[in-house]
Protein backbone atom coordinates (compact mmCIF):
# COMPACT_ATOMS: atom_id res chain seq x y z
CA UNK A 1 0.00 0.00 0.00
CA UNK A 2 1.46 3.06 -0.47
CA UNK A 3 1.72 6.48 1.50
CA UNK A 4 -1.05 8.37 0.38
CA UNK A 5 -3.68 5.07 1.02
CA UNK A 6 -2.26 4.42 4.32
CA UNK A 7 -2.70 8.10 5.15
CA UNK A 8 -5.84 8.37 4.19
CA UNK A 9 -7.09 5.03 5.92
CA UNK A 10 -5.28 6.85 9.26
CA UNK A 11 -7.47 10.15 8.35
CA UNK A 12 -10.73 8.32 8.18
CA UNK A 13 -9.77 6.92 11.17
CA UNK A 14 -8.95 9.92 13.19
CA UNK A 15 -12.06 11.46 12.23
CA UNK A 16 -13.64 8.49 13.27
CA UNK A 17 -12.08 8.41 16.43
CA UNK A 18 -14.44 10.95 17.94
CA UNK A 19 -11.10 12.51 19.53
CA UNK A 20 -10.78 16.59 18.88
CA UNK A 21 -9.00 17.27 15.69
CA UNK A 22 -7.86 20.33 14.39
CA UNK A 23 -9.97 22.58 12.26
CA UNK A 24 -7.38 22.90 9.50
CA UNK A 25 -7.39 18.71 9.42
CA UNK A 26 -11.24 18.67 9.60
CA UNK A 27 -11.34 21.05 6.28
CA UNK A 28 -9.35 18.59 3.91
CA UNK A 29 -7.26 15.16 3.65
CA UNK A 30 -5.00 17.24 1.57
CA UNK A 31 -3.95 19.22 4.67
CA UNK A 32 -3.37 15.97 6.55
CA UNK A 33 -1.39 14.71 3.96
CA UNK A 34 0.58 17.72 3.93
CA UNK A 35 1.23 17.80 7.37
CA UNK A 36 2.45 14.27 7.59
CA UNK A 37 3.70 12.48 4.56
CA UNK A 38 7.27 13.01 5.53
CA UNK A 39 6.49 11.89 9.42
CA UNK A 40 4.60 8.88 7.42
CA UNK A 41 7.42 5.84 7.96
CA UNK A 42 7.99 3.64 4.72
CA UNK A 43 6.69 0.50 6.06
CA UNK A 44 3.27 1.26 7.56
CA UNK A 45 2.66 -2.17 8.58
CA UNK A 46 0.57 -2.73 11.72
CA UNK A 47 1.03 1.34 12.84
CA UNK A 48 -1.55 4.00 13.73
CA UNK A 49 -1.37 7.42 14.16
CA UNK A 50 -2.05 8.52 17.98
CA UNK A 51 -1.70 11.78 19.81
CA UNK A 52 0.19 12.36 22.90
CA UNK A 53 -1.49 14.82 25.02
CA UNK A 54 -5.01 13.94 24.84
CA UNK A 55 -6.29 17.29 25.70
CA UNK A 56 -4.68 18.87 22.68
CA UNK A 57 -6.21 15.78 20.42
CA UNK A 58 -5.09 15.41 16.86
CA UNK A 59 -3.30 18.22 15.58
CA UNK A 60 0.26 19.04 13.45
CA UNK A 61 3.22 18.14 16.86
CA UNK A 62 1.06 16.58 18.68
CA UNK A 63 0.83 12.75 16.67
CA UNK A 64 3.03 10.05 17.18
CA UNK A 65 2.45 6.62 15.24
CA UNK A 66 2.24 3.28 17.47
CA UNK A 67 2.60 -0.08 16.70
CA UNK A 68 -0.58 -2.06 16.79
CA UNK A 69 -0.46 -4.66 19.47
CA UNK A 70 1.27 -8.60 19.12
CA UNK A 71 0.04 -10.78 21.67
CA UNK A 72 2.06 -10.96 24.57
CA UNK A 73 4.07 -7.47 23.61
CA UNK A 74 3.82 -3.85 24.48
CA UNK A 75 2.79 -1.17 21.89
CA UNK A 76 5.99 0.57 20.53
CA UNK A 77 5.88 4.33 20.01
CA UNK A 78 7.40 5.91 16.85
CA UNK A 79 7.59 9.48 17.68
CA UNK A 80 5.92 11.62 14.31
CA UNK A 81 7.36 15.09 13.60
CA UNK A 82 4.75 16.92 11.52
CA UNK A 83 5.22 19.78 9.73
CA UNK A 84 3.82 22.66 12.05
CA UNK A 85 0.88 24.53 10.17
CA UNK A 86 0.43 28.34 10.23
CA UNK A 87 -1.92 27.97 13.21
CA UNK A 88 0.45 25.81 15.36
CA UNK A 89 2.93 28.90 14.39
CA UNK A 90 0.64 31.74 15.34
CA UNK A 91 -0.29 29.55 18.35
CA UNK A 92 2.89 29.49 19.35
CA UNK A 93 3.69 33.33 18.71
CA UNK A 94 0.65 34.51 20.54
CA UNK A 95 1.69 32.14 23.65
CA UNK A 96 5.17 33.80 23.49
CA UNK A 97 3.87 36.92 23.40
CA UNK A 98 1.10 36.23 26.38
CA UNK A 99 4.08 35.25 28.31
CA UNK A 100 5.90 37.94 27.49
CA UNK A 101 3.18 40.42 28.76
CA UNK A 102 2.83 38.19 32.12
CA UNK A 103 6.95 38.63 32.36
CA UNK A 104 6.64 42.38 32.36
CA UNK A 105 3.39 42.71 34.23
CA UNK A 106 5.21 40.87 37.38
CA UNK A 107 8.44 42.97 37.22
CA UNK A 108 5.98 46.20 37.11
CA UNK A 109 4.18 44.81 40.27
CA UNK A 110 7.69 43.60 41.87
CA UNK A 111 8.81 47.15 40.89
CA UNK A 112 5.46 49.00 42.75
CA UNK A 113 6.00 47.16 45.47
CA UNK A 114 9.50 48.04 45.87
CA UNK A 115 8.83 51.83 45.57
CA UNK A 116 5.56 51.37 47.92
CA UNK A 117 8.26 49.97 50.67
CA UNK A 118 11.10 52.49 50.08
CA UNK A 119 7.98 55.28 50.68
CA UNK A 120 6.79 53.72 53.95
CA UNK A 121 10.30 53.25 55.24
CA UNK A 122 10.89 56.65 54.28
CA UNK A 123 7.87 57.82 56.26
CA UNK A 124 8.72 55.79 59.12
CA UNK A 125 12.11 57.29 59.64
CA UNK A 126 10.44 60.73 59.30
CA UNK A 127 7.78 59.78 61.98
CA UNK A 128 10.74 58.74 64.17
CA UNK A 129 12.71 62.22 63.64
CA UNK A 130 9.64 64.09 64.37
CA UNK A 131 9.26 61.83 67.70
CA UNK A 132 13.10 61.95 68.45
CA UNK A 133 13.38 65.96 67.95
CA UNK A 134 10.29 66.59 70.07
CA UNK A 135 11.24 64.81 73.65
CA UNK A 136 13.05 66.82 75.61
CA UNK A 137 16.25 66.16 76.87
Amino acid sequence: MDKKNFLREQYLDVLASGAHVCERWRLAFENFYDDLIDATPTNASRRFLMYRDPDIGFEPGNVEWHFRRSPGRAPAKVTATAKKSKATAKAKKASAATKARRQETLRREAERQKEERRRMIADQYLQWEEKRLRVPR
